[in-house]
């Protein structure tokens, strides 16, 4: 397997042992599908070999196949480890909060603002202004002046989600 790897993935210097089946995704195949493609080949190989009891090609035996078989199923499930391996880390990475830290290097008043954000009276009032903020059927349809407090609230909402959003490290 390692022989052929080297063959098919551009040498013994290769880095990625996957790239062959990675360049399916140029004709927009998902690179397993594209392994799978292969082992659809050799299960013909083999049905050929089973319809007719020979093999036209003689350097490639139906035991070739089958190992071949075991082989892509390998790394097949190498190439799915791979792939939940970066999503899981490139969610951790595509953290939406804000490192209030970044921008604000005094940590006593970062402590402060953490007690703050996560205290129970900031918590009941950012969640009634969230609920307020919201239109309702009633507001929708009175035409005086409702779109100014709408606003007004909307910014509230607003600045509260980047509040929370925010995050501070705990040191």
């Amino acid at each position: 397997m390692r022989a052929k790897n080297s063959d098919y993935t551009g040498g013994k210097n290769s880095t990625d042992p996957f790239a062959n089946f990675k360049s399916s995704v140029v004709i927009g195949i998902h690179p397993v599908n594209g392994l799978l493609m292969r082992v659809l080949d050799k299960v013909q190989r083999i049905r050929s070999f089973v319809n007719d009891s020979e093999l036209q090609v003689p350097d490639e035996s139906v035991e070739d196949a089958c190992h071949d078989i075991i082989n892509y199923a390998i790394l097949a499930k190498a190439m799915l480890r791979e792939e939940r391996e970066k999503n899981a880390k490139d969610k951790k990475n595509n953290d939406p909060r804000l490192p209030l830290d970044r921008w604000f290097k005094n940590s006593v008043a970062i402590s402060e603002l953490r007690e703050l954000l996560e205290s129970e009276v900031f918590q009941k009032a950012a969640a009634t202004l969230k609920e307020i903020a919201g239109p309702s059927f009633n507001t929708l349809q009175d035409e005086s002046g409702n779109a100014q407090r709408h606003a007004w609230y909307a910014g509230y909402r607003d600045a509260l989600n980047d509040l929370h959003n925010l995050h501070i490290p705990r040191r």
